[in-house]
């Protein structure tokens, strides 16, 4: 009986080893168990690139809800529905949901045809519905049930006629736009506001299926046309390419804009087919403009987390689809908790709640703060915000040099006409918009040393640039981790005079060659399985990010002198460390909060927002040097589970090989302890700790079964019994701490 006692604790032991290698499973798991799932249906291309993306962003917000406990304890679940952007498809899609009764809300339609169709359906039934990219009019217009998180097209097409006047200068344009609800009401609005700024209308030309007799007739025009200026073209993305492919082909350069659809993966992914584009990567597509509903690099604090999450899960970067369809869940999930919803026996008084709830979004002060801007609803159901500009570039879009932003109630704008009419400043539907820079800025280093890992100190020499367009006083740039001198002064301009500045087509660069001491906050809480970040970081000394944003140049390095060095990273680390080659760049948002020196905020805390660029090279402990740091616990470990291979008649050598142990773990303690020198608990440190416990438990097991052999041949089978336990389950509870200490870091 003892024996088989002895053989189940042994296989509880390696069972709890077992457990520890598991992968985690949600907590809320038991928890959702008996309740009733909260269903979200999603409408639209489900089998395409985009359907994919939309999916991509509407579970990452359900892994976050569903992560922390759903909804009221209930968890959210999702209906997928594929309408083939089929407009009598959707119909039938709608239907089906609504024929179905399980859904509390519909996400969708991708396009607006789709949109228009299904919205009667979900009006007649009384569901309400959300789409993150449908833009027509239509689609909300008299419709209470329906509702839209980004602009329609009245809004953009303003923004784009706007843009194109103010920003880039240019007084002439054509329009190209497709015969549905999209073109229609996109070349509608950009023709009114271009009226309003005085751009001259060229020519204006309606494509229904876009076939070859039309594009020849389409050429033939142009060409007999007198520079037809900016082309605005207002037509869907798989359409679209075939005329940017045809007016490169015939040697046309005039510049494009495109409006939404020119920013998502189908657009450039049709482009990517053609045989040219593939030889030289943005023959057709660079140069061109156009709008998007999110840009990552120009986006909020939310944004640049959510990018993070994002490319943690599905190890690419977000489209402006999953971004724009995240925050059409985020919107659906805070209606529902407000809603104070029920069960499906009351679904259709829970869908009334709901969209009751969505129609009380109506103001900044109670809009849903979402990656892509504030969320809130006009009458019509549609959100009022500024689109991003972006232009690519070898098949990216990039963020172009000026970007809008809606103004906080905090800012006055003195002279808003003035401002308004040198593109400083724009209104769109009401709204007023403020221009905001975008600077694209790099970091090469050259040499780390040397890299005093224990005082997180190190110097630096790198080159540093900015590409700008106007003007930008890149001297008043403050080094955020830059290293006091010893009277606790600020060094002063490291930048000096810049080692080349270059002017093309209006954009300025700028290199500057910097040699400099920093210092950062290295964290020592995973030592010796600790990784750290050797960082280079700044932002502008006084505009706020509401007037500048650091952009990443993916460009590299400028063409500089041959005399310049370019080779590869140098860092001095000293023994026992792996470094990274590559310099990781990104943007991120610093706050301060301050009254802005204005006396009618001064009981006021208001937060003020710096875009703070970084450069930063990983390095992390070689294996051999983590070995080496636990090799003498590791030993000492061993060493206590020889204990019980000793005869229990001599407690004398257990407790003194115990006591051994002991010491030589605080020795080695107290050597950690003098290398480090951090408050902090370390891994390491708990890894001493257990070995603590382990020679606890040693002298206690030493002291019973010498107890029990000296009551005599009675005790005997007993003490055996414990001896060889301690025999098997120690090295067993030696390899579990081990395991355990591995896992959790």
């Amino acid at each position: 009986m003892k024996k088989i006692l002895l053989i189940l604790l042994s296989v509880l032991c390696l069972g709890v080893i077992i457990i520890l290698l598991l992968p985690r499973t949600s907590p809320f798991k038991l928890f959702y168990q008996g309740k009733e799932p909260i269903h979200i249906a999603v409408a639209g291309p489900m089998n395409n690139r985009t359907g994919k993306a939309i999916l991509m962003g509407i579970n990452l917000y359900l892994d976050e809800v569903n992560s922390q406990g759903g909804i009221d304890g209930r968890k959210m679940e999702l209906l997928t529905f594929d309408d083939k952007n089929d407009k009598g498809t959707a119909v039938k899609v709608a239907s089906e949901i609504a024929d179905q009764g399980k859904a509390l809300l519909v996400l969708g339609h991708y396009y607006s045809l789709a949109s228009f169709a299904a919205g009667k359906i979900y009006r007649k039934n009384q569901i309400p519905a959300i789409t993150a990219s449908a833009t027509a009019e239509a689609v909300t217009l008299k419709n209470d049930w329906y509702f839209r998180v980004v602009p329609n097209n009245t809004v953009m097409a303003s923004f784009i006629a706007s843009y194109v006047n103010r920003c880039l200068k240019i007084t002439s344009a054509s329009i190209l736009y497709a015969d549905d609800s999209y073109g229609l009401s996109l070349a509608e609005a950009f023709e009114k506001t271009a009226e309003k700024l005085g751009i001259s209308i060229k020519k204006k030309w309606r494509f229904d299926k876009v076939s070859d007799d039309e594009l020849k007739r389409f050429m033939k025009d142009l060409e007999a046309t007198d520079n037809p200026g900016m082309l605005f073209m207002a037509m869907h993305s798989d359409v679209a390419p075939k005329i940017v492919k045809l007016l490169k082909d015939r040697g046309k350069t005039w510049p494009i804009i495109g409006a939404d659809s020119f920013s998502s993966r189908m657009f450039i992914g049709e482009l990517k087919t053609y045989h040219k584009e593939q030889a030289a990567p943005g023959y057709y597509s660079d140069g061109i403009y156009c709008t998007s509903f999110y840009m990552g690099n120009v986006g909020s604090e939310k944004a640049y987390f959510f990018e993070k999450k994002f490319l943690r899960k599905y190890n690419m970067r977000p489209s402006s689809e999953s971004a724009c369809y995240y925050d059409a869940m985020h919107v659906a999930a805070e209606a529902i908790k407000k809603a104070g919803i029920r069960d499906k026996k009351h679904i259709r008084g829970d869908r009334k709640k709901v969209r009751e709830t969505l129609a009380g979004f109506y103001s900044r002060e109670n809009a849903i703060r979402g990656i892509t801007g504030d969320i809130y609803f006009d009458t019509n159901g549609d959100a009022l915000r500024p689109c991003s500009i972006g232009v690519y570039e070898n098949q990216k879009l990039l963020p172009s040099f000026l970007q809008y932003q809606q103004l906080s109630k905090f800012k006055d704008i003195d002279n808003i006409f003035k401002k308004a009419l040198e593109g400083e400043v724009i209104v769109i539907e009401g709204k007023t918009m403020s221009n905001t820079w975008v600077v694209y800025a790099g970091i090469h280093i050259n040499e780390v040393s040397p890299l005093d890992v224990r005082n997180s100190a190190y110097s630096a020499d790198f080159y540093l640039w900015f590409r700008f367009q106007e003007d930008f006083n890149d001297a008043d740039i403050q080094f955020m981790n830059l290293k006091l001198a010893r009277d606790k002064t600020v060094p002063g301009n490291l930048l000096g005079q810049p080692i080349r500045e270059e002017i093309k087509n209006g954009i300025t660069t700028r290199i500057y060659h910097v040699r400099a001491d920093f210092e950062t906050e290295f964290d020592f809480h995973a030592y010796p399985f600790d990784r750290h970040s050797v960082s280079i970081r700044f932002h502008h000394a006084d505009w706020t990010r509401d007037k500048l944003i650091y952009v990443p140049d993916t460009r590299g390095l400028p063409a500089v002198q041959p005399d310049i060095r370019k080779g590869e990273i140098k860092i001095d680390t000293g023994p026992g460390w792996n470094t990274d080659t590559d310099i990781i760049s990104y943007e991120s948002i610093i706050s301060k909060i301050s009254s802005l020196g204005n006396p009618n905020l001064s009981d006021s805390e208001y937060v003020i927002a710096y875009s703070q660029f970084n450069a930063v090279i990983r390095i992390k402990r070689e294996h051999r040097s983590i070995i080496r740091t636990f090799l003498p616990v590791m030993g000492i470990a061993v060493f206590l589970c020889l204990i019980h291979f000793i005869s229990p008649a001599r407690l004398r050598t257990r407790v003194l090989t115990s006591m051994g142990a002991v010491a030589a773990n605080t020795a080695y303690y107290l050597k950690i302890m003098s290398d480090l020198s951090v408050e902090y608990l370390t891994v390491v440190e708990y890894a001493l700790f257990t070995v603590y416990v382990l020679a606890v438990i040693s002298v206690l097991m030493s002291i019973f079964v010498y107890n029990l052999h000296e009551q005599g041949a009675g005790r005997k089978r007993k003490m055996m019994f414990f001896i060889y336990a301690g025999r098997i389950l120690y090295p067993l509870l030696v390899l579990s701490a081990g395991l355990l200490l591995v896992f959790l870091h």
